[in-house]
């Protein structure tokens, strides 16, 4: 089956990726905090040829997460509150190949917002 004309499954047209980050030494330690965005531009997630053509998994992906460490002064302890997809974009990650058989289509989407903090000790 010839099927060059569909898109790589899972390959953006575009990709922008940026971040920021900083670290503050204090007496207390080190805090750094640390924002990331990052945008794809036409991802195909489908898997059979219904599917490709249809352009239903066809999405734009964005990401916005950030995160604010501390490091105790001797660096034996860290600690780290995150968040990632803070504005909670929801986006087709991928689905259920079924389309040539039954035409009907099972989507996945990406992992809403969430939060947590990290908690480590190094000797």
């Amino acid at each position: 089956m010839d099927r060059s004309d569909e898109n790589l499954p899972r390959l953006p047209d575009q990709i922008l990726y940026t971040a920021i980050q900083y670290t503050w030494e204090t007496e207390f330690g080190q805090v750094i905090p640390l924002l990331q965005y990052s945008y794809r531009r036409n991802v195909d997630n489908c898997f059979d040829r219904s599917s490709c053509v249809s352009g239903l998994y066809e999405v734009d992906q964005e990401d916005l997460g950030a995160r604010l460490t501390w490091l105790s002064p001797e660096a034996a302890w860290r600690v780290s509150a995150y968040g990632n997809n803070l504005t909670d974009n929801r986006y087709i990650t991928g689905g259920t190949p079924l389309v040539d058989v039954t035409a009907t289509a099972g989507t996945i989407y990406n992992t809403p917002r969430t939060y947590g903090v990290e908690a480590a000790f190094s000797w």
